[in-house]
């Protein structure tokens, strides 16, 4: 389909908050964007790094956390293939739900799909399947410290990832920790997705860390990777994403 007609499409549909942006890429690079104080050159940082990651599976989705807007925000990125190597995503405020991102991202889809066709009026759009489903998810998740973490606290963090893990019904099965990265294998209850089990981690770890060195400053890098997986991240694919990040 033409660039110009792609735009057309991205113009058609509503972009209000909690919204922040809409973009369709190829093979890492921007073909339509449309946005709201969310600068070009980050949501270039999400196309490259689609092209690296992403699975080319048309049923999976992703799911990214990256500072992006201006004033400075995290904003969550939704991704989902309108066809093969076409990738859509939906820039939106963190706090958005994963099904109201999956909504918006169909809605968009409907458009395409009616262009594509020719057709103006309503079109059965494939739904895509949930991140989250009926037993219980096992998520990898990798984040960024802003410096490397003390060994002395290593034991500190596992016991606040552990704790945080159990008394939100989920499972720890693995924990890293190097000088670049914070890893975690975690087991989620039905109806909990990656997202879900990455900022209650990454957030609460950081938490727990602050208060015990009785200071607020900041312990991890915005963002994070994620995936449904039954084994960590190896060591050559996170120095790909975190490469392609510009980190």
């Amino acid at each position: 389909m033409a660039q110009e007609k792609l735009k057309e499409i991205l113009q058609a549909a509503t972009l209000e908050l909690p919204f922040r942006a809409f973009l369709i890429s190829r093979q890492g690079e921007i073909i339509a964007q449309r946005n709201q104080d969310v600068a070009v050159s980050s949501l270039e940082r999400i196309a490259f790094r689609l092209e690296r990651t992403w699975s080319g599976n048309s049923a999976n989705v992703q799911v990214q956390f990256l500072q992006a807007s201006l004033p400075a925000n995290e904003l969550i990125f939704y991704t989902r293939e309108l066809e093969k190597e076409l990738l859509l995503t939906i820039g939106a405020m963190t706090e958005t739900s994963i099904a109201r991102l999956r909504q918006q991202a169909d809605i968009i889809a409907q458009l395409y799909l009616q262009a594509h066709s020719g057709r103006s009026g309503p079109e059965e759009v494939l739904l895509h399947r949930p991140v989250n489903g009926t037993k219980d998810a096992v998520y990898a998740i990798v984040w960024q410290p802003l410096r490397p973490l003390p060994a002395s606290q290593h034991q500190t963090l596992q016991h606040s990832l552990t704790q945080l893990a159990e008394s939100n019904g989920c499972q720890l099965h693995h924990l890293g920790v190097d000088a670049g990265y914070i890893q975690v294998l975690v087991a989620c209850p039905p109806g909990r997705s990656s997202a879900w089990a990455a900022h209650l981690l990454k957030s609460g770890s950081e938490q727990g860390l602050q208060q015990q060195n009785g200071s607020n400053t900041p312990l991890w890098r915005p963002g994070y990777y994620a995936s449904e997986a039954k084994v960590p991240f190896p060591a050559d694919e996170l120095k790909r994403v975190f490469v392609a990040d510009g980190s």
